[in-house]
Order: C-alpha cells, then sequence, then structure tokens
C-alpha cells in the first residue's frame, strides 16, 4: 500500500482520532468520517497542484525541512482541540489559496453542517498530512523530484481507487462556487473512507 495513504490513515481515520475530532467540532462520528473523507483528498489534490510549479515545490521542500518532521504525530490530542497550535489554517492558505473559503463552503452546503465546523476539520488535517509528508520525506531522504514524485503517486492511487470521487474533487478546483458541485459531494467521504481502509 502507499505509505502515505496506510499513514493518513492510521492517524486521523482510526476510531479514537474520529471521536476526538467529533467532540472537538460538535459532529457525530459518521459525519466527521464523511468530512475526513472529503479534507485529505483536497488537501492531497492541493499540494500536487502547488508542486506542479517549480517555486510551489521549492515553498513546500523548504517548509517540510524546516517545520514539519512528523513531531505534531505525537501530539494528536493538543492538535485536536486547538488547530492553532500547528498552525492549521495558514497551511491551508498555503496549500488551496484562494479556493480554500471556496472549498470549505462547497462541502459545508454539501453536508448541511457550518462551515466552522469544516474549517477546523481541514485545519487538523492540515498540520498531518504535513506531519506524515515531512516525516517521510526525512526518513527516505528525498530531494524535491523524490517529494513531486510521492505526492503524484499518492494522488494516481487515490484517483485510481476512486475515479468518480476524485472527479467531483478535482471539478472543485475549478468551480466557482456556482452550487454544481455541491450536488455531487454529499455523500463521498464515506466512499472515499472505506476505500482507502480496505
Amino acid at each position: 500500500m502507499n505509505y502515505l495513504i496506510e499513514q493518513l490513515g492510521a492517524s486521523l481515520f482510526n476510531q479514537a482520532s474520529v471521536e476526538q475530532i467529533s467532540n472537538s467540532v460538535g459532529l457525530r462520528p459518521a459525519q466527521t468520517q464523511n468530512i475526513l473523507g472529503q479534507a485529505v483528498p483536497i488537501i492531497l489534490k492541493g499540494l500536487l497542484n502547488n508542486s506542479q510549479k517549480q517555486s510551489g515545490l521549492a515553498d513546500l521542500f523548504s517548509a517540510l525541512v524546516k517545520d514539519h518532521d512528523g513531531g505534531i504525530l505525537g501530539q494528536m490530542g493538543d492538535l485536536i482541540k486547538n488547530p492553532g497550535v500547528a498552525k492549521g489554517e495558514g497551511m491551508l492558505d498555503h496549500i488551496l489559496g484562494n479556493k480554500k473559503s471556496t472549498v470549505e463552503q462547497t462541502i459545508g452546503k454539501s453536508n448541511n453542517i457550518d462551515m466552522a465546523k469544516i474549517a477546523k476539520i481541514f485545519a487538523i488535517a492540515a498540520p498531518i498530512v504535513m506531519g506524515i509528508l515531512g516525516r517521510q520525506r526525512k526518513q527516505n531522504d528525498w530531494n524535491m523530484g523524490g517529494l513531486n514524485d510521492a505526492l503524484t503517486r499518492t494522488n494516481q492511487d487515490l484517483r485510481q481507487k476512486n475515479k468518480k470521487e476524485m472527479s467531483v474533487i478535482e471539478r472543485m478546483f475549478d468551480s466557482d462556487g456556482d452550487g454544481s458541485v455541491s450536488d455531487d459531494l454529499a455523500g463521498i467521504g464515506m466512499q472515499v473512507l472505506r476505500r482507502w481502509m480496505s
């Protein structure tokens, strides 16, 4: 299995993490799982999009070297209670850029969940994705090419298992928030999650 996908599953999608996140944001576990199943592929897609430009890849690589060695994975409880400790919102500004608000609004609308709760789940997920990616970079001594290859491979593996769902997510990055993607998003997170953990 793809290492990044496996580690994300172990860190974020286990029962204990889902219950802690649910309690923190005020959602039922099934709702949290559905949002995580949408948020994590969106974050990975955003990272891949950024890495397609040399400047974006260089910025991501530098951030991983300086700030993300996987240490956050030992502070999951603190992160879930207060995503601000890992500056998750700032990470998302870099990862999703001007799509951040549109993405959070679209997911909130499609799932009938307050946007603030969606934003908090994204702010919890982003540092974990970056932490796992940074730890893998360090362990494998990647250069920028190795990082780009890993992001490309991970997104390809996700798409191979979830062609329909990932096509919806990809359309979201091209959406102007007109609601056409929102109708297709509802429930796809659970479908992604089931295949992710299989």
